[in-house]
């Protein structure tokens, strides 16, 4: 986004840019890693990638952090209390 002419951005995209720079940093820090799956089958890495971005839409629909929604998932299995379905609110 930040190649993008000022004019060309409205304000909810540079709302937007916090959440998104945050979920990449959990991503590279402690997310799923898939860099270090040495899969070399595209196929495999299309499905691998498939399963990534839909589990991490959970965790972040959970709670809006991601490693904060990993923790809510992963304690309430560890209790046995069963799988947390998250929702989505738009804003006004």
């Amino acid at each position: 986004m930040s190649g993008l002419s000022p004019r060309a951005v409205s304000g909810g995209w540079y709302g937007m840019r916090a959440w998104i720079e945050s979920f990449f940093k959990d991503r590279k820090r402690g997310g799923w890693q898939p860099h270090c799956s040495r899969m070399s089958d595209p196929k495999r890495a299309k499905r691998l990638w498939l399963v990534i971005a839909v589990t991490a839409l959970w965790v972040v629909s959970v709670v809006s952090c991601f490693r904060r929604g990993l923790q809510v998932i992963l304690a309430r299995l560890l209790r046995g209390e069963g799988l947390v379905t998250g929702r989505f609110i738009p804003e006004p």
